[in-house]
């Protein structure tokens, strides 16, 4: 889930990962922001959010940072189901 901060009210995006997160736990969420600060990005940690980036972002950076927390989410999953069987 790659969402803007504020979509709406400021800290909405926020929102968004709750309701991510709520729907699938290993879902990667993504924050992208024009206006970063201490706070929000202290609420993204708390929130679990897998990363934060300012914008403009970098693409190529976003879409590494994406393919390796979708990578590691495989990895964890596969490990999970060996250690069921």
């Amino acid at each position: 889930m790659l969402s803007d901060l504020n979509i709406n009210t400021e800290g909405d995006g926020f929102t968004v990962i709750y309701t991510a997160h709520e729907a699938n736990p290993a879902c990667v969420t993504i924050l992208l922001t024009g206006y970063p600060a201490f706070e929000t990005a202290l609420q993204a940690i708390h929130t679990e959010v897998d990363d934060y980036f300012v914008k403009p972002a970098d693409i190529a950076s976003l879409l590494s940072t994406i393919e390796r927390k979708l990578l590691a989410r495989a990895s964890l999953e596969s490990l999970r189901e060996s250690h069921d069987l």
